[in-house]
């Protein structure tokens, strides 16, 4: 009998070292599990770490451009204000110059930018000549001069910008007016 109790203490043995050993197998996973836990714990704590870290360099960094952009800005409108300044005196004495050529040439023509003028120049011819003996070569001539004060107004039109739109639709009536009449006296002349 001896040999039984010797191997129900064995068997008990053995069931006792794998009952040990699962419990060791089980604390040793408990502990793993543990560890990887705080593994992960004091991984998600240094990324959210991290994540705040770069939102403050990126708050930073928004904040430095904005001031960058903030004096690139002023000094693209100082240029800008300055460069308008010198546009303005460019313009003005563009205009002077124009204005004084138109007065040195004496040629008689109308002022481009005075539209009263413009209307009796144009008047003018129209009640000037007589149908009935209009010669071909006066009417080209005329022609040739009111296409010159056509092209001068039409320039004057583009280059100020601050004709209002109510007297650029006069301007553009008389630039009408002119081709219409250009049109009537050289049929009347070639027919």
């Amino acid at each position: 009998m001896a040999k039984d109790g010797e191997v129900v203490k064995v068997k008990q043995s053995k069931a006792e070292a794998k009952k040990r050993a699962r419990e060791e197998a089980e604390l040793k996973r408990k502990q793993e599990e543990e560890e990887a836990r705080r593994r992960a714990e004091e991984e998600e704590r240094q990324r959210i770490e991290r994540e705040h870290r770069e939102a403050k360099e990126r708050i930073k960094r928004t904040y430095e451009e904005y001031f960058i952009r903030l004096d690139q800005l002023k000094e693209s409108f100082g240029l800008l204000s300055r460069n308008q300044v010198h546009l303005q005196v460019v313009l003005d004495e563009r205009t002077k110059l124009a204005q004084w050529n138109r007065y040195m040439r004496c040629d008689g023509l109308p002022d481009p930018t005075d539209l009263p003028q413009l209307n009796a120049y144009l008047s003018t011819w129209f009640e000037d000549e007589n149908p009935d003996r209009l010669e071909i070569n006066e009417v080209l001539s005329k022609c040739a001069e009111v296409l010159k004060v056509l092209q001068e107004v039409m320039l004057c039109l583009n280059d100020f910008r601050e004709i209002p739109k109510h007297k650029k639709r006069l301007f553009k009536t008389w630039i009408e007016d002119a081709h219409n009449l250009l049109h009537v006296k050289l049929d009347l002349a070639c027919y």
